[in-house]
């Protein structure tokens, strides 16, 4: 057994679907309890299954960082993201484009620390409209874009309303 890891990455595809039995296996290679962030590569919508997922987060209580990669369309699973992002998670990252999902993320899930949104650089000119968007629904947070990722920290108990930090490549 390996029990000194403190990361997951599970490459979720079309040929292999996960199901409650690969816990158990899973369980027999690493200590589910020491991991504190797992990612989720997901190739396909029939793939994630949230019960599946929130099994998972149960057995590694202490993760609160989940990060999910998909190469479709994302609108197809974001309901299901939501949902087993519960009180346990308070950091999320994911590889995601459209501004629209991003916001839908952050209202369905105000629990959350920070979110970081990964590797594209339309994240720039959406970086104002997230701003707007979070002033106008009256968020404190801050934003740091480092032309990778545009990460939205939410400052539960701070006055000013928003910080901006923009990160230039070097």
């Amino acid at each position: 057994m390996f029990n000194k890891w403190n990361q997951l990455v599970l490459d979720i595809n079309d040929y292999f679907c996960w199901q409650m039995c690969s816990f158990e296996l899973l369980s027999k290679l690493i200590n589910l309890s020491q991991l504190n962030e797992i990612w989720l590569f997901i190739s396909c919508r029939e793939n994630f299954d949230p019960k599946v997922i929130n099994t998972l987060l149960e057995q590694a209580s202490n993760v609160h960082t989940l990060g999910i990669t998909h190469n479709g369309d994302f609108r197809s699973i974001i309901e299901n993201v939501c949902s087993v992002l519960t009180h346990q998670i308070d950091h999320f990252k994911v590889r995601l484009t459209y501004i629209n999902y991003m916001k839908l993320i952050l209202e369905r899930v105000e629990h959350l620390s920070t979110v970081t949104f990964i590797n594209d650089w339309r994240l720039l000119s959406h970086q104002t409209e997230m701003i707007e968007w979070l002033n106008e629904k009256q968020r404190k947070f801050s934003i740091a874009n480092d032309y990778q990722s545009l990460q939205v920290w939410f400052n539960k108990n701070t006055i000013e309303s928003s910080e901006i930090e923009t990160k230039l490549p070097t």
